[in-house]
């Protein structure tokens, strides 16, 4: 006689904003092999310690520029850094608000970093 064997499903935790994936690569600067995914509401980009991504440049001030991710749309702002922030080669000005784009460019201090947008599927097993 088989006894009858069920699977339990683990579940598996949902990733921040899904079925967004956030992630910034840089692409130029002191470390051109740095990638950071973006896994919380607020991300604070600079040199501080208790910077959510931490860039050793030091032309980058301890909290250079701040995203936001609301509702899968992540907007960036310079909250007044020391050399300012640039989106797509264009100055952002201090305390405003930018809507980030898929292969969007940030530049802070001598560090530069790409935007990558993407949507997470789940893998169906077979």
């Amino acid at each position: 006689m088989r006894r009858a064997v069920t699977k339990v499903r683990e579940r598996t935790k949902i990733p921040f904003a899904a079925p967004h994936v956030f992630v910034l690569a840089t692409i130029a600067g002191p470390d051109v092999t740095a990638s950071f995914r973006i896994n919380a509401p607020v991300t604070i980009v600079g040199r501080d310690e208790h910077a959510t991504i931490r860039l050793d440049d030091p032309e980058v001030s301890a909290e250079h520029c701040r995203i936001e991710v609301d509702a899968g749309i992540c907007r960036i702002t310079d909250p007044a850094s020391r050399n300012g922030t640039r989106l797509n080669d264009r100055p952002i000005a201090s305390g405003t608000w930018t809507r980030l784009k898929h292969l969007d460019e940030i530049e802070v201090g001598d560090s530069r970093l790409v935007f990558l947008a993407g949507r997470f599927r789940a893998r169906t097993r077979r």
